[in-house]
């Protein structure tokens, strides 16, 4: 039965395509309609890759011109550095660092640590003045019979573009030199200790382009001496400073 239907359907088939006449003049329209079309159609072809070319431009130009602006909010106009007042503590010899005198920075350098530590108390402070610059002088309240900090605190009202701070210690009971510390970024700083016959001087000097804004730097002096109070008579400081093209200078001792 199945193999009759088969060939019933395709003696059919066989008599439809005999019957079937193609209309020629319908087939050559629709040839040369498709011939035709082609050259209307490059034409949205070709702008899809415009359109694309343009889009990556624009998400170019977009880029450089956020970039840009970036750049221009981030610009200082110059390679000036400005160091700020920050609160912090200044190092002792214990480990356990004392508060400092005033609003300070990271510590630059440290001192060697001896192993005892005992608080010399409360710390004296001298203060001398001149214009926007004033300073006091302080006996760090972690020092120890062994160990000293001697502290130059400097208060501007004025942002200071000029600063050399010198610090002097007297070779006395034979004091040693054990360290320097600062306030101020060490990269905005040259710092030079000198060993001399009688003294040892410490110097900071803000390099060109540094500027201090208003408010209050430290600058300490630390020394090793033998299990006996340090005569503090012969320690001296000298600040000399500039700001808005006026100078000051303030100078004192240690008590």
């Amino acid at each position: 039965m199945r193999d009759h239907d088969e060939r019933a359907l395709r003696s059919l088939l066989h008599q439809q395509a005999d019957r079937h006449r193609p209309d020629r003049d319908a087939m050559f329209d629709r040839i040369i309609q498709n011939r035709a079309e082609p050259a209307r159609r490059p034409a949205l072809i070709r702008l899809r890759p415009l359109a694309a070319a343009f889009g990556v431009v624009a998400v170019l130009v977009g880029g450089v011109a956020g970039v840009r602006l970036a750049s221009s909010d981030g610009d200082d106009n110059g390679t000036d550095q400005v160091a700020a007042p920050t609160a912090s503590v200044s190092p002792s010899p214990s480990g356990s660092p004392s508060v400092s005198a005033s609003p300070s920075g990271s510590p630059s350098a440290s001192s060697r640590k001896p192993q005892v530590s005992t608080s010399s108390g409360a710390s004296h402070r001298a203060t001398t003045k001149d214009g926007y610059l004033s300073s006091q002088s302080v006996l760090d309240p972690g020092s120890n019979p062994s160990w000293t900090q001697n502290d130059v605190v400097l208060t501007t009202t004025k942002t200071i573009t000029e600063l050399d701070v010198t610090i002097t210690v007297a070779k006395t009971d034979k004091v040693e030199y054990a360290g320097r510390w600062t306030s101020v970024p060490e990269n905005m700083m040259t710092i030079t200790p000198t060993q001399q016959a009688d003294t040892i001087v410490y110097r900071f000097v803000l390099l060109p382009g540094g500027q201090l804004a208003p408010g209050s730097y430290t600058f300490a002096a630390q020394y090793n001496h033998p299990a006996a109070k340090h005569a503090l008579g012969g320690d001296k400081y000298e600040v000399k400073a500039k700001a808005s093209k006026t100078s000051a200078k303030v100078a004192g001792g240690f008590k």
